[in-house]
């Protein structure tokens, strides 16, 4: 992954929140918040070109990809992107202004295909197609677990928080001296 995602998650204030000040809490939840925002929006370009990239595969199993061409992606595309059938939704992404995590996730995931280069799938030879294919589900899959991650630790964030106020160890007035 990424550097500060990796240390990010690695900070040892996660494992001893009960020891940590309230305002550095905020300040922790705030900094994992941002970085899932990020991570959930360049995991939603990686899918969508996962999509673009799998109907490409499906075109050519089926023996329809040497017809298909730029115009052809192009009219097929509300459908490639659209949400899984019935019904299972992936959900909205809030966006924020990008940050570092955003722009470091997605030069990687130009690396793996541009968005120039999928006008281009179709001069792809068929091995190197599975292999954009394979790369791509790889970087999604890695993206999954670290968001997993995220969650869990904003959870966890959010729960010691909760109990602070709940016990009588924070007050309202806490909140507004953040």
């Amino acid at each position: 992954m990424i550097e500060h995602v990796e240390q990010l998650l690695a900070d040892d204030r996660n494992n001893r929140l009960a020891q940590t000040e309230l305002p550095e809490l905020r300040s922790l939840r705030a900094n994992l918040q941002a970085v899932e925002s990020d991570m959930s929006l360049v995991r939603r370009l990686t899918q969508g070109r996962l999509d673009i990239v799998g109907h490409e595969v499906s075109s050519r199993s089926s023996g329809a990809a040497s017809d298909l061409d730029m115009s052809d992606l192009l009219f097929d595309l509300p459908d490639i992107l659209a949400d899984a059938p019935g019904g299972a939704s992936r959900g909205r992404v809030s966006l924020n202004e990008p940050g570092e995590t955003a722009h470091g996730l997605t030069s990687r995931l130009d690396e793996l295909v541009s968005p120039s280069s999928l006008g281009a799938l179709s001069e792809l030879a068929d091995e190197d197609l599975g292999g954009v294919l394979e790369a791509l589900q790889g970087f999604e899959a890695e993206l999954s677990q670290t968001r997993k991650e995220l969650h869990q630790r904003i959870d966890a964030i959010q729960q010691e928080i909760g109990r602070r106020y709940k016990e009588g160890e924070a007050t309202t007035a806490d909140a507004f001296n953040a």
